[in-house]
């Protein structure tokens, strides 16, 4: 594997991080990692290579589209997807200083919930920015959508860390196992109380989980099943529960047989044969995830992801067949939808979440950050603080509920260009990347050119700017452009 010029400068500062007094030459350092010099799209429409980045990772950083060209599309993406192929010891060099992400959730069981809902979102924030395996960070955003915790409740905060460790492991393996994963993570027992799903001696067992898996995780809302199916879930599920210290140690998984209904099941037309105990969780997971409901809903999901709120059904066809020939390999899957063409087309029909539009503009300007509060009160203030969203529905995808938020975007979008306290911004380098050009910088955010009246509108600000750069930045940033992809 080789190191990325820009991975070997990250790496070199990211021993200074820890220390506030070095954070200005640690941005420096970091600094260089702007090109030479950065070809911009020069077209009035949206350069594909632009558009790819932003819908296959989390935005380009500065280089990303010379190394995509050079590289091509087909390439990038097989790279991709073998992340453990990719050199991303500098973004980790960043990333493990918070202890907590690294921790057993036991460890964790004694340490503040404030203090690790912050380390897991700086964590989250930290690789989202630097990682160079953009495509895995892009999933583990979907998949924590998929599968959300909310780490409000309880102690679940204290496995939230390892539940979202699980999910960057299984992204691009098998569906099966991710799903397996999430039904045994602490922190999903604990939130959808599957850890209290007890049958027998008078209990009746919790239906909370089995309705999410079933519903969110699995068939889709509409992927025909009914209440009964909901019950008899909830039986195979019985008996699962997370250790409090007693008897066994805290925060591990276990099966209890006492606690399990042992009879026969029927789930979606299929019986779930009795006494098979803790493998009984695999036969409901034969059973469910070989319906085909569950292979539209994923590729349903993986489509509008990566392709757009209206994803074309050829799309979601051609990625659920995938899905059923693999036996639900998300790599092939995934594979299977960014080579489609749709990829391509529809630009501009998708508002950004706010922390793709977060993480999308700090890479954009190549800004070095810490994570710091700032930052994380700007994801709270935009609505999308990690681990936040209390339903298991996930952050939704719909632009309506975060419309009312945009002035806080506007506000951002300033701040980043004026101040230091979010992230530093490299503006020596950017200049020279950029030709001394301020009109690039925004065809360099955007992916085009700007149109007459956005160049006018460039214009005038520059005029009554102190520094024409940063006003390019602020104003681009705030765009209706910059909004979208």
């Amino acid at each position: 594997m080789r190191t990325s010029r820009r991975g070997f400068l990250i790496g070199a500062a990211a021993t200074l991080v820890a220390c506030d007094g070095l954070r200005g030459q640690t941005a420096r350092w970091l600094g260089a990692s702007w090109p030479d010099a950065v070809a911009v799209p020069g077209s009035a429409a949206i350069d594909p290579a632009h558009l790819f980045l932003s819908r296959a990772g989390l935005g380009p950083w500065p280089g990303d589209r010379e190394a995509l060209l050079a590289l091509g599309r087909p390439a990038w993406i097989e790279r991709q997807l073998h992340p453990d192929d990719i050199d991303d010891s500098a973004c980790r060099a960043l990333a493990r200083r918070f202890e907590s992400v690294h921790a057993s959730p036991a460890e964790n069981l004694s340490t503040r919930h404030a203090q690790l809902r912050e380390e897991h979102a700086r964590h989250e924030l930290l690789r989202a920015t630097f990682s160079e395996r953009q495509l895995l960070e892009s999933l583990t955003a979907l998949w924590g959508d998929h599968f959300n915790i909310a780490v409000a409740k309880g102690d679940v905060v204290a496995y939230k860390a390892h539940d979202h460790g699980l999910i960057r492991a299984h992204a691009l393996g098998s569906f099966r196992e991710l799903v397996r994963a999430s039904a045994l993570s602490p922190a999903m027992l604990l939130y959808l109380d599957g850890a209290d799903n007890k049958a027998g001696g008078g209990d009746i067992p919790n239906e909370n989980y089995a309705r999410e898996l079933l519903e969110l995780h699995t068939l889709g809302v509409s992927g025909g099943y009914v209440q009964r199916d909901v019950m008899e879930a909830a039986r195979a599920l019985s008996g699962w529960t997370v250790g409090d210290g007693d008897d066994w140690g805290q925060g591990t998984v276990r099966f209890e047989p006492a606690h399990h209904d042992p009879g026969v099941k029927q789930v979606l037309g299929h019986t779930l044969q009795p006494g098979q105990g803790e493998d009984e969780l695999d036969a409901l997971l034969d059973v469910v995830l070989a319906h085909e409901s569950t292979s539209r809903f994923v590729a349903t999901k993986l489509c509008r992801w990566f392709l757009g709120e209206e994803a074309p059904e050829d799309a979601i066809a051609q990625v659920a067949l995938t899905f059923r020939q693999t036996d639900g390999d998300l790599r092939a899957c995934v594979r299977t939808t960014l080579l489609h063409p749709a990829l391509d087309a529809a630009p501009g029909t998708r508002l950004k979440r706010p922390f793709r539009f977060v993480v999308s503009a700090l890479r954009g300007l190549g800004a070095i950050h810490h994570a710091g509060p700032e930052l994380l009160r700007t994801l709270e203030r935009l609505g999308q603080p990690t681990g936040g969203h209390p339903t298991p529905d996930g952050y939704p995808w719909e632009e309506s509920p975060w419309l009312g938020t945009l002035a806080w975007r506007w506000t951002f979008a300033r701040d980043l260009a004026h101040a230091a306290t979010l992230a530093q911004v490299p503006w020596e380098a950017l200049r020279h990347g950029l030709g001394e050009n301020p009109d690039a910088l925004f065809a360099h955010l955007i992916g085009r050119a700007p149109t007459p009246e956005e160049r006018a509108a460039l214009r005038l600000v520059r005029t009554e700017a102190d520094d024409p750069w940063r006003a390019t930045a602020a104003l681009t940033l705030a765009s209706p452009a910059f909004q979208v992809t």
